[in-house]
């Protein structure tokens, strides 16, 4: 049997999650304005505000099926438990995401995360790097790919890697929990590349931490917001929305593409990938603006040694506020 931790990287590497959120970088920072290799540094939060730069990454393709639930999509709220059934449960978590991100900033529905500082990695035990134009995304075969579908550039001085590391003194004891996700600021492309949250660690590392001891500052959502648990979920909601059971049978990207609002959209924002894009955005309003998702794919994108691939694309806008028309 294959190690805990190298079972989990291989299905972390088949359940791969590719984020797009509109970023645009301020005036006064410029490519050459970074250097080569920089510890501690974050974008000032102007760099973070938002357009709606991608919508030439969207593709109008709708695979979904009106009777996919069995039931109108409408009365998924007014369901009993017992009559979603699976389908209906990952559907209306979904719609509660939507609502969440679609809200205002403002909204007391929605409280905005308590770790809106940078300070507050070193301050919770890790230790965060930086690393600027060091490396070519281009060696990466999903990442070619969509380079040529979408247009995104793949060369080094592009991405920056961040990578948080719970390994340093706190009051919560360290549990080796990584973070490592890469981030294209000018063109809005974040990639949740190897992700594994604290509680994966204590479990299967056997740390014995109580839930209380563990360090609080431990969901992705939070933790890509200030530079994704590492829940590496089942294969199964994939195929439950879906409605294949490889991930060959979807094809290359667009694959199955569905509006955000339908049955099965509403099912990917209740996975658990789909859940920490929708908090990331939800909670960190001030950094991104008021996003939200309106489409969702599921494709292939072959993997090392040309292994089919589970991948998902989420495509991010800005929400449409209410009184807005435009």
């Amino acid at each position: 049997m294959l190690p805990a931790r190298l079972r989990a990287s291989l299905l972390f590497a088949i359940l791969t999650c590719l984020v797009c959120i509109g970023l645009y970088l301020h005036p006064s920072i410029s490519s050459s304005s970074i250097g080569p290799s920089t510890r501690h540094v974050s974008p000032p939060e102007e760099a973070l505000r938002t357009l709606n730069l991608l919508t030439p990454r969207a593709n109008d393709l709708d695979s979904s099926d009106a009777n996919w639930l069995g039931f109108p999509v409408s009365e998924l709220s007014s369901r009993t438990n017992a009559e979603l059934g699976p389908k209906g449960k990952l559907a209306l978590v979904g719609k509660k995401m939507l609502c969440l991100m679609s809200a205002p900033a403002s909204s007391p529905l929605v409280p905005q995360s308590i770790y809106q500082s940078p300070s507050a990695m070193l301050e919770h035990g890790y230790h965060n790097f930086q690393s600027v134009g060091t490396f070519e995304l281009s060696a990466k075969r999903e990442v070619e790919y969509f380079s040529s579908e979408l247009a995104i550039h793949t060369e080094k001085e592009f991405w920056i890697k961040n990578s948080a590391n719970h390994n340093q003194r706190s009051q919560w004891p360290q549990t080796g929990a990584l973070f490592e996700n890469l981030v294209n600021i000018r063109e809005g492309v974040l990639i949740a590349e190897m992700n594994f949250g604290p509680d994966n660690e204590n479990e299967e590392n056997d740390l014995g931490l109580r839930p209380d001891q563990i360090v609080p500052l431990k969901r992705w959502s939070d933790v890509a917001g200030l530079q994704w648990i590492a829940s590496v979920a089942a294969e199964r909601p994939m195929g439950l929305i879906t409605g294949v059971t490889d991930p060959e049978e979807l094809g290359e990207f667009p694959g199955k593409s569905y509006p955000i609002t339908s049955a099965q959209g509403l099912a990917a924002l209740g996975t658990a990938h789909g859940k920490g894009v929708a908090w990331l955005l939800a909670q960190h309003k001030a950094a991104f603006g008021v996003l939200t998702i309106d489409h969702v794919n599921f494709y292939n994108c072959v993997g090392l040694r040309n292994f089919p691939q589970w991948c998902i694309y989420y495509h991010v806008v800005e929400a449409q506020q209410p009184g807005n028309d435009n």
